[in-house]
């Protein structure tokens, strides 16, 4: 992902409370008055007295209501912010491809994945987006330098349920192709099963099958396909093209 441009700033005339402050939180990507108080002990109006006066001198950031970041430290802590901003969630989509080097897409876009709907926001001039899932689909994410971001066997999944995610089933499948290596596919299956929509067992083993990839779950995957044809790109129109092998509507390719 690109990163955003952002000057240098010189801080001038800081107060000892404010110094300490920022020493205090210098190892965190964003941080709130209850925050501070575990780590200092101060009180809440000499928290936000010296929050106040850091954020017009321009050395902290509001990036919500009661949630602050350092100026300069927001552009490397990106992720962490945007996990911070939408908790509990995961950074995905393509956005978690494009980390995982999975694209050549340059994205813009931060793409997360909670169990809240949160509104879009801009973070320092990247667009938050925010897809809502249901707790039981909410799994298989881990921990990496410091944010949440989705296992590339569970972003696989989560981008076969909303293609759109990923700019469509063609980007989805440059992405699929170039992950493969990395993907342990006995992971994947399960992933696809604790999933609960059969339409992600048909976009898959079609696009495996087009991409003509080695596995070793196409039968597994055969095992659970819908009754009934389904899109291969849900947000697109139907069309007279189908793969009866995978129970697809070929509408996007």
């Amino acid at each position: 992902m690109k990163k955003p441009e952002i000057s240098n700033k010189t801080y001038i005339s800081l107060s000892k409370k404010e110094s300490e402050l920022l020493n205090s939180v210098a190892q965190m990507a964003a941080f709130s008055v209850p925050d501070i108080k575990k780590l200092t002990g101060w009180r809440p109006y000499t928290i936000n007295n010296a929050l106040s006066s850091l954020a017009k001198k321009g050395a902290v950031v509001r990036i919500k209501g009661g949630v602050y970041s350092v100026y300069t430290k927001i552009p490397e802590n990106l992720f962490a912010i945007a996990n911070k901003i939408t908790y509990p969630s995961y950074i995905g989509f393509w956005t978690a491809f494009s980390y995982y080097g999975c694209t050549e897409q340059q994205l813009r876009a931060i793409q997360v994945v909670s169990t809240r709907q949160h509104p879009s926001r801009k973070v320092l001039g990247h667009l938050l987006e925010v897809t809502a899932f249901k707790p039981s689909r909410f799994y298989g994410y881990t921990r990496e330098r410091g944010f949440s971001i989705g296992e590339i066997e569970k972003i696989v999944i989560d981008s076969l349920y909303k293609p759109d995610k990923v700019g469509g089933i063609n980007e989805l499948t440059k992405c699929l192709k170039n992950a493969w290596p990395k993907v342990n596919q006995r992971k994947l299956y399960a992933y696809a099963r604790n999933f609960g929509i059969k339409s992600v067992f048909s976009r898959l083993g079609y696009i495996l099958g087009e991409l003509n990839l080695k596995t070793e779950i196409m039968e597994k995957l055969r095992r659970n396909l819908p009754s009934g044809f389904v899109k291969l790109n849900p947000e697109k129109k139907t069309t007279n093209k189908y793969s009866r092998e995978w129970m697809v509507v070929i509408n996007d390719w």
